[in-house]
């Protein structure tokens, strides 16, 4: 599915979402027999989205902004940037964007336009340049941890090129994707945050190694992303428990993507995160907080004087545990579980 913009619609702001392995890309503009004016496309997240990232269909467009997303192209995938099939007029601003390309393949342009403005975005990695675009950064733009698809892991580390180095846009948003402020850091990307610290360890699974992980009491095994999508995540068999040491001193936050394929009431899914001076259970016991058969994201915020859980946005109870250990643990209970994307960030 692609996001789009068609006809003669004037003033659509579209910021804010997140989107993901769509196979014919993130965004469409089709204006036709009418321009379409005014539009924003601002503060988005787009991750492996393929064949093109924006599409421009036959017709002109008028004061359209396009500023302030961050897309991440995986490897395996060439999309094009832009690419458009029309002789009228793309008034179009095109800003502070952050596009990251990593692996096989190469991201292209299909744009000829010279009024469609290419300016202080970040390109890096195997993409072709745009012979009209002007200030671009291309340098590593500095995501914490791309390739994932929690939206905190495109966070900026401490120290990145695109830290505090974006052009004024008129009529900007007064916050950005996370509520930061948008005049606290003027970042390029969707993050308007300061630099957050790199990553202690991340899990991504696609490389089907698991030998910093110890399963016990059934079994974890690497298979494709339940959702079709690209890369693999671990399941684990009803009854596994799959734990690492968490290799951090508080304080630090966990986060990892989680998917439950039925409800249990009787032995739930729970995850205990502790180091080894404070723990908490995350116990996922309530049928209406977490949705079986889909992603949602987990994450739990540990320090010395407190802690917080949520899953999806929807914040769970975390209950002090006194088993000290310092490890992530994943139980399955009698539900059979997904996990992926996890990573761990000292505070």
């Amino acid at each position: 599915m692609s996001y789009d913009v068609d006809h003669s619609t004037s003033g659509t702001v579209f910021e804010y979402n997140v989107s993901h392995d769509n196979e014919g890309g993130f965004f469409l503009l089709c204006p036709y027999d009418k321009p379409t004016t005014n539009f924003t496309i601002r503060y988005n997240l787009s991750v492996n989205d393929k064949t093109r990232i924006f599409q421009i269909c036959d017709g002109a467009l008028t004061g359209g902004k396009i500023y302030k997303n961050t897309i991440q192209i995986g490897s395996g995938i060439s999309p094009v940037i832009v690419t458009e099939t029309t002789t009228a007029a793309l008034d179009v601003l095109f800003a502070d964007n952050i596009i990251r390309k990593e692996g096989s393949g190469r991201a292209t342009w299909n744009l000829e336009d010279e009024y469609f403005s290419v300016v202080k975005n970040s390109f890096y990695g195997p993409i072709d340049t745009y012979s009209n675009a002007s200030g671009s950064v291309t340098e590593a733009p500095g995501l914490a941890a791309p390739g994932l698809r929690d939206p905190k892991s495109y966070y900026l580390l401490a120290g990145s090129p695109t830290l505090d180095v974006a052009i004024d846009i008129v009529g900007d948003a007064s916050i950005d994707f996370f509520n930061n402020p948008t005049t606290g850091h003027k970042n390029l990307g969707f993050y308007s945050g300061a630099g957050t610290n790199t990553p202690t360890w991340i899990s991504k699974f696609d490389n089907s190694d698991i030998s910093a992980w110890n399963s016990s009491s059934g079994s974890a095994t690497i298979l494709p992303d339940p959702a079709g999508d690209l890369g693999n995540s671990v399941q684990l068999a009803p009854s596994t428990v799959f734990s690492r040491p968490i290799g951090a001193s508080l304080p630090f936050r966990l986060n990892a993507r989680i998917w439950i394929d039925a409800v249990s009431t009787s032995k739930p899914v729970s995850i205990r995160v502790g180091s080894t001076s404070n723990a908490v259970d995350v116990v996922l016991g309530d049928p209406e907080i977490y949705r079986t058969g889909e992603w949602q994201i987990l994450e739990v915020l540990l320090t010395s004087s407190g802690h917080s859980a949520t899953l999806g946005g929807t914040a769970l109870t975390a209950v002090p545990a006194a088993d000290k250990t310092g490890l992530v643990t994943f139980s399955a209970g009698l539900s059979k579980v997904y996990i992926d994307d996890i990573f761990v960030t000292g505070q």
